[in-house]
């Protein structure tokens, strides 16, 4: 009995995933499920999307851990309610759809989308980690494997993108994962990054845990910069020449798409 106290007690302190929580503040539970992406290295890029995706090159990373899928509307509520995270937007364009709403709907397991990158990092942050970097996200989709899109060279098996979402965000985890066990890498909605943007990968960081360019430094609820961010992964709304893994645009970090979200890193506990 006296076991079964502290472990609850445990639970209560430092959550379900024994990470203990930054400037003393109990981490409210919002579901994420982890994923351990080993160290490794990988070449970076790609010699088929044009000069935005080169030269390849060799980039080193730490293990980390990764949330399985995108940020869902039900677990960005949770940090709504917690007073930390502001509400996405609702407005949207004729036949598109934010999947935010002021009280939870049939959406609560979409990717939460219509949010711009402060919010989107306030959450990661709130969360207990950050934003991926870029090559973190690319070395993550790619999971170990060699195929265009991540976890398959036929886009139907593991996206959501113009041909078969019927036009609107749908349930993460409802296609294939890829070799390390994420889902929706390619397709659903794109992902914002840190890293600013730049017209090629010349002297880009070697070392996977460094953005590149400015990252300001974020305690509580992040702004939005002037700079634009990188986005990766394609979207429901997208073809599929866009969701394969080295391909990268950007947006500019005040946009709140319907078809843009995020999701989480973190550091090994």
């Amino acid at each position: 009995m006296r076991y079964l106290f502290l472990l609850c007690l445990s639970l209560l302190i430092f959550g379900c995933d024994g990470e203990e929580p930054t400037g003393g503040e109990v981490l409210v539970l919002t579901g994420i499920s982890w994923i351990n992406i080993p160290a490794g290295s990988f070449m970076m890029g790609s010699n088929s999307g044009g000069y935005y995706e080169v030269p390849i090159h060799r980039v080193m990373v730490q293990s980390f851990q990764m949330s399985e899928t995108e940020v869902t509307v039900g677990q960005y509520r949770q940090c709504v309610e917690a007073g930390r995270c502001s509400e996405p937007s609702t407005e949207s364009p004729p036949s598109l759809e934010c999947t935010w709403s002021a009280s939870p709907s049939d959406k609560e397991d979409h990717p939460i989308n219509c949010l711009d990158w402060g919010q989107a990092r306030t959450f990661a942050v709130w969360e207990g980690g950050d934003l991926p970097t870029e090559a973190q996200w690319e070395y993550a989709a790619r999971g170990g494997e060699d195929f265009e899109y991540a976890g398959s060279d036929n886009a139907d098996e593991v996206a959501w993108y113009d041909e078969n979402s019927q036009h609107y965000t749908q349930p993460v985890k409802t296609k294939r994962a890829n070799g390390y066990g994420l889902y929706d890498m390619s397709g659903n909605v794109w992902e914002w990054t840190l890293d600013e943007p730049h017209h090629n990968y010349q002297g880009a960081p070697s070392e996977a845990e460094t953005p590149w360019g400015n990252v300001p430094p974020c305690s509580q609820v992040c702004d939005d910069i002037s700079s634009g961010r990188v986005v990766r992964g394609g979207s429901w709304y997208d073809d599929a020449v866009y969701l394969g893994v080295a391909l990268r645009i950007d947006y500019s970090p005040d946009d709140r798409r319907y078809n843009l979200g995020f999701r989480v890193r973190r550091t090994l506990p």
